[in-house]
């Protein structure tokens, strides 16, 4: 009739905003939000994908026990061909770990980085003699509940212990064997920022009496100390005996 309108499908404002199957006369539909268990596995299955495309078979190897242990407390992949991949997808994987030992690996920052963002609980952490650097093991070291790390062979200098010392008051046990720019200086500040010592592994490094007596002196209750391959004299050694009573000098 001249003058009337078309008449004109309503549709509710709240379906404007579901997905449409693209077919005419396909029903308005929402997907229902993946559940725990498929997220999980479809973050394992794009840590495999990556895997095949840049990790390792180690990396392979420790996403399969990661995806079957997902409520671990510790992990232990030292001594492996571990890659960044393979850290990421543990880190997401596994993010109440307490222990994690990734020492004599492939890793790097962006692992180092990953596990710091994903796993808060961590207390103790072994990352020497791999790729990360300071930035990384800077990141560890803030974690809040941290009390051991082990940074062996990382070309870790005075600053950077200055830094750790600093990141981590509650440091129980530290382990820098193997950096020959560790001095005195660095031992130093070591004693100075960690309150808690009871275990300094130092071999290999460029500390010598100040800083091991530095040590000695500022803790009492000094139980392990790792002096092999330093300048520090017998002298001292003995002197730090007479000030820590239960103190074992690896040397």
């Amino acid at each position: 009739t001249p003058g009337c309108r078309k008449p004109q499908l309503l549709v509710p404002s709240n379906l404007l905003q579901l997905p449409f199957e693209g077919k005419m006369g396909a029903a308005f539909c929402a997907e229902p939000p993946p559940t725990e268990a498929e997220e999980d596995e479809t973050a394992a299955d794009d840590a495999r994908m990556d895997i095949l495309e840049n990790g390792s078979p180690d990396d392979l190897e420790l996403i399969a026990w990661a995806t079957g242990n997902k409520d671990a407390t510790e992990a232990n992949f030292s001594k492996k061909e571990i890659t960044d991949v393979g850290a990421k997808a543990l880190a997401k994987l596994c993010p109440n770990l307490e222990a994690l030992h990734l020492n004599i690996s492939q890793v790097s920052d962006d692992g180092a980085f990953a596990v710091a963002a994903s796993c808060p609980k961590l207390t103790k952490v072994w990352i020497g003699n791999t790729k990360v650097t300071s930035a990384g093991y800077l990141k560890l070291a803030a974690l809040p509940l941290l009390t051991e790390i082990h940074v062996a062979k990382l070309a870790v200098t005075d600053d950077d212990v200055q830094a750790i010392g600093t990141a981590c008051p509650g440091l129980v046990v530290f382990a820098a064997g193997g950096n020959k720019d560790i001095s005195d200086t660095g031992v130093k500040a070591l004693a100075a920022a960690c309150p808690k010592l009871t275990k300094v592994y130092l071999d290999n490094t460029g500390v010598g009496d100040d800083g091991a007596l530095a040590l000695a002196t500022a803790f009492p209750d000094l139980t392990e100390v790792h002096l092999k391959g330093t300048a520090v004299t017998d002298g001292a050694k003995k002197e730090m005996k007479a000030k820590c009573s239960g103190l074992t000098i690896v040397a």
